[in-house]
């Protein structure tokens, strides 16, 4: 068998996002009192085998939430940020101008590569984020637990959440600035 390789961007658009799936899962399934104490008892208990498991997990829910996010992207962003979300959202339906960025401006089509795999972290980050928000929330109400510590918790998901859905709009933007800049100076390059 090949190699695994795992870079920088499967850690951030699937494994980090997929790690706070798990932990949404986990706080369905459990009620912590103290949420830092819980994940500080699962990693110090955890070994090679288990932390393997663990990746390929958060890999996997990661991996799998990626269209939940696309479609949160999809819906939320385009209604908040209507001026900024201009053009296609897919760029699957732009398949064959990003053929021809590729095939006559490689430079180009990494710069698009670039941000297209920024924009689906950050709302992959964005949705993972919200869902957690949503069930440390529902939790909180549920079991009366306020403490200042779960408070600036929910505080933080929220602010990061928007954070990361308007990092993803700015990527979206500099994607379609990209393609806009390609094919005309392509068309340019073409027609002489």
């Amino acid at each position: 068998m090949e190699k695994i390789k795992l870079g920088l961007f499967d850690l951030f658009a699937y494994i980090l996002p997929g790690s706070f799936l798990i932990l949404s899962i986990t706080c369905i399934i459990i009620v912590p009192n103290n949420l830092i104490n819980l994940i500080l008892s699962i990693v110090t208990k955890m070994n090679f085998g288990t932390t393997t498991v663990a990746i390929i997990a958060c890999y996997i829910c990661g991996f799998l939430g990626q269209y939940v996010g696309y479609e949160l992207f999809k819906s939320i962003a385009t209604k908040v940020w209507k001026g900024r979300m201009t053009g296609e959202t897919s760029f699957g339906k732009m398949e064959d101008k990003i053929v021809q960025i590729r095939h006559f401006s490689p430079n180009n089509f990494n710069a698009l590569h670039r941000w297209l795999a920024l924009r689906g972290m950050c709302y992959g980050m964005f949705q993972a984020l919200t869902i957690f928000l949503i069930v440390i929330l529902i939790r909180s109400i549920e079991f009366q637990i306020w403490t200042k510590q779960r408070i600036l918790l929910l505080i933080i998901l929220g602010i990061l959440s928007i954070l990361f859905l308007r990092r993803a709009v700015t990527f979206h933007e500099w994607a379609h600035r990209t393609i806009r800049y390609s094919m005309d100076h392509m068309g340019k390059f073409i027609n002489r």
